[in-house]
């Protein structure tokens, strides 16, 4: 909710993570760099389209433990 009581709605969060995704000033900008879409077909739904091939890139390969924990 915001501060004037109207709710938040998909479309308010579509436009904000658009808003960090453009602006490299912004702090966290990065972040959502693996984002190729960002999509609201209704009210209560939000779409992210990732780039599979930079996600998978990040994430360590199954059974992958870093040193010192098992």
């Amino acid at each position: 909710m915001f501060q004037d009581s109207k709710p938040v709605i998909a479309a308010d969060v579509v436009w904000s993570l658009q808003q960090v995704k453009d602006n490299a000033s912004f702090v966290d900008s990065a972040q959502p760099a693996n984002i190729t879409s960002i999509a609201s077909p209704s009210s209560d739904q939000i779409v992210l389209t990732l780039d599979f091939e930079a996600v998978a890139v990040m994430m360590p390969p199954p059974g992958y433990a870093p040193r010192g924990r098992a």
